[in-house]
């Protein structure tokens, strides 16, 4: 019988000079992220409607880069709908390029 070992890197990134292990693949990143900003887009201004988003916001940052994630990137203050939001995306995007990154540094020129 033919044995395979196959390894998987751990792409990581830096916020804050913290260091996260991503939790999600970059595909699954992307696709969630566009799929929360899509249902936050047009955010009613009433405060449970804005409550809401930004639980789900920051829940979704805990999601990529594990539980206390957002917590620790803002230092322990209260995070609004905006720096989530902002948060979010720019997350997304530096999960992509860690994953990128990998394969370039495994594969790549």
């Amino acid at each position: 019988m033919k044995r395979l070992t196959i390894s998987f890197d751990q792409p990581q990134i830096e916020i804050n000079g913290l260091v996260f292990d991503l939790k999600k693949s970059d595909a699954d990143i992307f696709r969630d992220a566009m799929d929360i900003l899509e249902q936050y887009r047009d955010l009613p201004q009433d405060p449970e409607a804005i409550r809401e988003a930004v639980q789900t916001l920051c829940g979704y940052v805990d999601t990529i880069l594990g539980e206390g994630a957002m917590r620790k990137i803002s230092g322990g203050r209260p995070v609004g709908v905006n720096k989530a939001q902002e948060c979010m995306i720019l997350i997304a995007r530096a999960a992509a390029e860690s994953y990128d990154q990998a394969i370039l540094d495994e594969y790549g020129e």
